[in-house]
């Protein structure tokens, strides 16, 4: 079949993952259609590079996960179009919930009261749920508002009110208010060569009330104000410069409390990081399969701990990065010996390993005696399965209630995927499906001998030479 992700230039798929495919296929495979404009960049950045530690994978109920959103008790929301289902994981990264059924949920937000805004791109709608997962309303004219809606951004000024939707096969973000009413619309042609957006692919409003968004077939990220008023644009395919600021597919973007700007580039395997003016500062990740690296890099999101998640749609999990100073909570299995256990269920709070550095290479030693030890007082009220540690470095945030549930449930579905991108070509594609758990999109690096060009999101598996390893472990 067909999927019109851009009009000039169909794919043909060998799965009916139609909502998926148009999700995936138009954001990481489709080529550019025309050379972007040269943004201007330069000078030197007076923000520092961020400091990250790789931490962990979370695989778990994760299929082809695309697009992730955190709340204020740190936990982390993850839209999974490959199985039409939404998992909340806890700030362990343990699965609490699983919510089926919800079409192709292609992006996902959540706002400062805890609704839970999901597009679904079957229907063209972005659905409004509240805390217990009933349907409050939708946006705008419901169904069909939407041709294809593939992130979703909320100013973090609940003054403002403001939800922004990037519909990438429309060419717009589209503005509503926090009830859903349709405020405005603009298409990006308000900058200095009225050039509007060639598929916007992904929006963030960063803390300072900048709408940041990824217009991938121009190779550039927008920077607007609130009112989708033209401020600055930065990257370019063609451009000089630094290969960070070539971008071969912009999937996702996030900002951090510096606003330095994070950019997932599903083609080169990575996350670039920016300054707000647009200088280059790093890259995190990398292509690949192993811990730490990344394939189709698509949904960035920072919890309140400072870790950065990134979903790899194609490595079916997240990644899971400190940045700078950050927090990571651990969950510690209960013990089977009752004389280790508090009669009080309470714990020293010191009783972490802290890392100051960014790298995790500083470690005080007056914090990291008792490392199986520490727990916020209301996780232990909460949970009678075991205790949550915190490690990880800098001061301890404030306990919340009731957010620490130790209680993660359901098998990992793992995938056998094989990815291999030739640096001359962004068309080949190989989709090794073992026990047909998994999913594969997106560019191949390298030589192999499976090679489907032109082919995305299928289910026919290619006997390659190679051996595919099962991420499952991670």
């Amino acid at each position: 079949m067909f999927i019109p992700g851009i009009e000039s230039n169909p794919v043909r798929l060998k799965l009916p993952y139609r909502g998926l495919a148009l999700i995936i296929l138009a954001l990481a495979l489709v080529p550019a259609q025309a050379m972007a404009q040269r943004c201007g960049w330069g000078g030197t950045s007076t923000v520092p590079a961020p400091e990250f530690t790789f931490l962990r994978a979370v695989n778990e109920d994760l299929r082809a996960p695309t697009r992730l959103a955190t709340d204020s008790n740190g936990n982390i929301y993850i839209a999974d179009p490959g199985s039409g289902k939404m998992v909340q994981k806890n700030r362990f990264g343990l699965t609490d919930l699983v919510i089926p059924g919800l079409g192709t949920p292609s992006a996902i937000a959540v706002d400062a009261s805890g609704f839970v805004f999901i597009a679904d791109a079957d229907s063209g709608s972005v659905n409004v749920y509240d805390s217990s997962w009933a349907l409050l309303f939708q946006l705008g004219r419901g169904n069909g508002e939407f041709t294809n809606p593939n992130d979703i951004a909320i100013d973090p000024d609940t003054a403002t009110n403001t939800i922004y939707v990037s519909d990438g096969a429309e060419n717009l973000v589209k503005v509503y208010d926090l009830n859903g009413a349709w405020k405005f619309n603009f298409d990006g042609s308000s900058g200095p060569d009225t050039l509007s957006f060639n598929f916007p692919s992904a929006v963030h409003v960063s803390g300072a009330g900048q709408v940041i968004v990824g217009d991938q077939n121009n190779d550039r990220v927008q920077v607007f104000d609130r009112q989708g008023v033209f401020q600055y644009c930065f990257g370019s395919k063609y451009g000089p410069g630094s290969f960070k600021l070539r971008f071969g597919r912009i999937l996702g973007i996030t900002t951090d409390s510096l606003d330095r700007i994070y950019v997932a580039d599903g083609f080169q395997g990575e996350v670039q990081v920016f300054d707000a003016n647009g200088i280059p500062l790093a890259t995190i990740g990398g292509f690949g399969s192993e811990p730490g690296q990344l394939r189709t890099p698509m949904g960035l999101s920072l919890d309140r701990f400072n870790r950065l998640w990134i979903a790899s749609v194609n490595n079916s999990r997240a990644e899971v990065f400190g940045i700078d100073t950050y927090q990571d909570p651990v969950y510690i299995p209960p013990q089977d010996d009752d004389s280790d256990d508090d009669s009080d269920g309470s714990s020293d709070d010191n009783d972490s390993s802290d890392h100051n550095s960014g790298h995790g290479s500083d470690d005080n030693s007056e914090d990291s005696s008792n490392d199986q030890s520490n727990d916020d007082s209301d996780d232990d009220s909460d949970d009678d399965s075991g205790s949550p540690q915190d490690t990880g470095s800098g001061n301890r945030p404030p306990s919340d209630s009731g957010s620490d549930s130790g209680s993660g449930s359901g098998s990992g579905s793992g995938s056998d995927s094989e990815d291999d991108l030739d640096p001359d070509s962004s068309t080949g594609h190989d989709s090794d499906h073992g026990s047909g758990s998994g999913s594969d999109t997106g560019p191949d690096r390298g030589s192999d001998s499976g090679t489907d060009a032109g082919s995305g999101y299928g289910s026919d598996s290619d006997d390659d030479s190679e051996d595919d390893s099962d991420d499952d472990s991670n």
